[in-house]
């Protein structure tokens, strides 16, 4: 579980770019997020399109 708001929407930004997780589970891991950051849908779209940039063509952390 991601440590802070940052941490999730690289982490979701991450998973949907690596393609390798279901769309549901997605689904379920950003109704989490809104949840417990308390941001909206819109919010967390764009931030995790903010972070998207970091992890085309491979993953930023390794």
């Amino acid at each position: 579980m991601a440590q802070s708001y940052r941490e999730a929407t690289y982490d979701l930004a991450r998973s949907e770019e690596s393609g390798s997780i279901p769309p549901d589970v997605l689904d379920e891991e950003r109704a989490r997020i809104i949840a417990e950051f308390g941001v909206t849908a819109e919010q967390l779209s764009a931030d995790v399109d903010a972070a998207r940039p970091n992890f085309i063509g491979g993953d930023a952390w390794g």
